[in-house]
């Protein structure tokens, strides 16, 4: 097997680094407050203080223009005082973050009841046993292409599969395709699990001619669980820090490589494909760029380490209107985007084979 592309999902904010202290799950008094950053000294200052303070940035300080971060109450004193101190113009955008993750969390009821028992609908979001269900549901229903490997456990004992699609023979080139690397992002898991059913049902079935595919929608299962059970806002894995009472670690920066390149003609496409379906922007460069400056990413242990002749990452909506919690009525709107953009990666893949 040749693997020829990589492809992560990610949401829509992902961070930095952790804070140096555990932070509360206590959103009482929490306000996310959307800031203008207009001068590169002040955008270096947050990119400081994200990285050394509890502050929850929810949109990257890697560029100039506004920044939502959100500040509990313990925090919010501080953050105005640099706002102010520095002169920057702001407004509220969330004033009650704790109010708002209540309602969230009704909605998410409310869509969960009426999609009512089928497998996955697509207009709700689902845990992580639900999707382990469903990959298991493929392999039954499509035993000819669709096979589920238990490949691991995580810390907290979740069975995580991997499920691949192909028409089977030898020597074809192959795309993995990973979610939910930080575990508030449930857009991406969402997501992982339509272009699955867009190739065993789907106008992509006749991709599986000339490439394999490797899915795994939920990478980080125990802080994805996390999420659905205790904090909304978990980003983390959940396994214990030796000598910390911090709790997790964020699993995209402990890939063991640095540097990342890519195949930027193919992305544009790609990125064309995408804005296409319902118009929206997408931003096409290397993810130090477009998402934020890190190493140790999965992507750049793809392409140094595991081989891979391209690897992305998509960055998905939201952009700057719900954070994390996306509604649940633009799951679809978002999955189809993307998948016009996967199409004209895996499309290109099955035209040009790899000769490794």
């Amino acid at each position: 097997m040749k693997l020829q592309l990589a492809v992560l999902l990610a949401g829509v904010s992902l961070a930095v680094a952790g804070p140096l202290h555990e932070p509360s799950r206590d959103t009482h008094g929490a306000q996310v407050l959307r800031v203008k950053v207009t001068d590169l000294a002040d955008l270096r200052y947050f990119a400081y203080l994200q990285s050394h303070t509890t502050l929850d940035f929810w949109t990257e300080p890697r560029a100039l223009g506004e920044i939502d971060i959100m500040a509990r109450r313990w925090d919010l004193p501080m953050l105005k005082a640099v706002i102010q101190q520095r002169k920057l113009q702001y407004s509220v955008h969330i004033a009650d973050v704790h109010r708002h993750l209540d309602d969230l969390k009704e909605r998410h009821l409310q869509a969960r009841t009426k999609a009512g028992d089928a497998r996955l609908s697509w207009d709700a979001y689902y845990n992580y046993d639900e999707i382990n269900a469903w990959l298991d549901s493929l392999a039954a229903d499509y035993p000819s292409i669709a096979t589920v490997t238990d490949v691991g456990t995580s810390y907290e004992g979740r069975t995580m599969k991997l499920l691949k699609l192909s028409t089977g023979g030898t020597g074809k080139d192959a795309i993995f395709t990973d979610g939910g690397i930080h575990a508030r992002e449930w857009i991406a898991p969402a997501t992982v699990t339509y272009f699955i059913q867009q190739l065993v049902a789907g106008d992509g079935v006749g991709l599986l001619d000339s490439v394999d595919f490797y899915f795994m929608p939920v990478i980080n299962p125990d802080g994805y669980a996390y999420t659905f059970t205790d904090d909304r806002l978990w980003r983390k894995t959940r396994s214990p820090n030796a000598g910390s009472p911090c709790v997790g670690t964020d699993p995209n920066r402990n890939w063991s490589f640095h540097w990342m390149e890519g195949g930027d003609s193919l992305a544009r496409a790609a990125v064309a494909a995408l804005t296409a379906v319902h118009g929206t922007q997408y931003e096409v460069g290397s993810s130090t760029n477009t998402i934020y400056i890190a190493a140790g990413g999965s992507d750049d242990w793809a392409l140094g380490v595991g081989g891979s002749e391209y690897a992305y990452t998509i960055e998905l909506r939201d952009q700057g209107l719900y954070g994390f919690e996306l509604p649940e009525r633009l799951i679809i709107p978002t999955a189809e985007e993307t998948w016009e953009g996967f199409k004209v990666v895996a499309q290109f893949i099955a035209d040009n084979p790899s000769t490794k």
